[in-house]
């Protein structure tokens, strides 16, 4: 079995990484497992063994027109001269250009505008016209002819379009982000408050030529990432929501669903005294406009005047950290709120002991929600806004409260309600618990993913058959 992400623990900690981790543990306890990770943070290749787990780590490609490079050397023409810079932008540029057959050449010169008009500004169609001549595509061809693996399991959207249109082995994609919902670099996936039904460039306002552009180069990219998703044998998603947004784009019948785990290490441990008691509220996640934090610590006032004893826990780091300390000065609020930065797993369950609820303000509609589901295995309840995956993880009423995005007069209501009633308070931590260690155990995951991979390898199987027998495949 061979996995291709573009993210893998130690060098990467986010909650998509840490979820196939989890699963790809378990797995491993009864066959062998081969990680490829394209783009490791490694001026060179690297492969070890972990959890039983071989993993070899490819090293970082040079931004376009040096997607053909190592990171390392990339960077020793990054600090030469000006001079030097220049002459080797330009002839990487019109060798990205001219050396390929003339067929190719309106893609070469899309993706060529595409870097002129906006530069990394725009979705990374760039990338994706070009991503098979990056150095990370050959080698891992050349691992794919190493191991000759009986399935690919390509994990989010770089691996998928990396694996994307491959016919001799059958090819499961997980997506785990609304990559291929939005081509928008920040993901929204929605207008407002109300998410896209598939990405039709209405974000871009405007007539004019630049917003004319900007529109079909979305257009685009949502189409090739389209047609790379569509070429999977099988699509994960771990939400209902993805799987419905997904089913617009692919046929629903390639679908399925598989929840993310619960890291076995989570537990409940005793209450300690982090804060001086009170009553502390964890808010988790990267620190970004989309993830809520500024617009929470703006109604700052009114919580500490409805929450006696408010102890505010920031788990992160990301570039709103800078305005929320702002903030914070501006509060005087030191010692009421805590910026923690970014924290081990160990520490940040340490932390979360402390803590008598989890608020979970996104803005976007989160396309699982990981936050939720530790939440619940260390038995706190959480308040959030009712959209994309936190919608389906939390149950009002049962183990949190969901209301309306945006709305943080209820968001604060709802904090304040768990506040004054800690019996209501640890009943729904309860039920949360109970909930979450029967449906995302590792062991159930990991049984519900290799469902899916035998699922596909049979259809890719029949639909071999049919093709050498010269008759038509049946839909899957």
């Amino acid at each position: 079995m061979l996995v291709v992400t573009d993210r893998y623990p130690p060098y990467s900690l986010g909650g998509a990484e840490l979820s196939l981790q989890i699963a790809l543990r378990e797995i491993a306890r009864t066959q062998p497992v081969t990680v490829v990770v394209l783009g490791g943070v490694l001026t060179s290749a690297l492969e070890e063994l972990s959890d039983g787990i071989r993993i070899v780590f490819l090293p970082l490609a040079g931004p376009w027109p040096f997607h053909g490079w190592f990171r390392a050397d990339f960077n020793r023409v990054f600090v030469a001269p000006a001079l030097v810079r220049a002459a080797a932008f330009t002839i990487a540029s019109l060798r990205f250009l001219f050396s390929v057959p003339l067929s190719r050449f309106p893609g070469r010169l899309s993706a060529f505008a595409i870097w002129l008009w906006n530069g990394t500004n725009l979705p990374a169609a760039t990338d994706l016209l070009v991503a098979r001549e990056k150095h990370v595509s050959h080698e891992l061809q050349a691992l794919i002819e190493r191991f000759r693996p009986w399935l690919i399991h390509a994990d989010n959207h770089d691996a998928i379009m990396a694996v994307a249109g491959r016919r001799d082995v059958p090819l499961v994609g997980f997506v785990r982000d609304n990559r291929f919902l939005c081509a928008r670099q920040d993901q929204a996936a929605a207008i407002g408050n109300q998410p896209c039904s598939c990405c039709a460039a209405a974000c871009i306002e405007g007539a004019g030529l630049s917003a004319r552009f900007t529109k079909g180069l979305i257009r685009q990219t949502a189409s090739h990432r389209a047609d790379g998703l569509a070429s999977m044998t099988r699509v994960v998603v771990a939400s209902r929501y993805l799987e419905r947004q997904l089913g617009k784009i692919v046929s629903p019948g390639l679908v399925r669903r598989v929840v993310n785990p619960i890291d076995s290490r989570n537990g409940v441990k005793p209450i300690s005294d982090l804060a001086g008691g009170g009553f502390n509220i964890a808010v988790i996640g990267s620190l970004t406009e989309k993830k809520g934090q500024v617009a929470l610590l703006r109604f700052l006032p009114k919580m500490l005047s409805d929450i006696p004893g408010l102890q505010l826990h920031f788990l992160g780091s990301g570039p709103d950290e800078a305005e929320l300390r702002r903030m914070i000065e501006s509060y005087r609020a030191s010692s009421r709120v805590t910026l923690h930065g970014h924290l081990s797993r160990d520490r940040l369950y340490d932390v979360l002991s402390s803590c008598q609820v989890v608020a979970i303000p996104s803005l976007w509609a989160e396309p699982f929600g990981r936050t939720a589901i530790e939440a619940a295995a260390m038995a706190l309840p959480v308040v959030a806004f009712a959209s994309g995956g936190l919608a389906e993880l939390v149950q009002p009423g049962v183990t949190g409260f969901l209301v309306p995005v945006g709305d943080f007069s209820d968001f604060i209501a709802a904090l304040s309600r768990l506040a004054s009633n800690p019996e209501l308070c640890g009943q729904f931590g309860q039920a949360a618990r109970d909930a979450v260690l029967q449906a995302h155990a590792p062991a159930t995951v990991a049984a519900q993913l290799l469902a899916v991979w035998h699922e596909a390898a049979n259809a890719y199987r029949i639909a071999m058959s049919g093709e050498a027998s010269g008759e038509a495949p049946e839909s899957a």
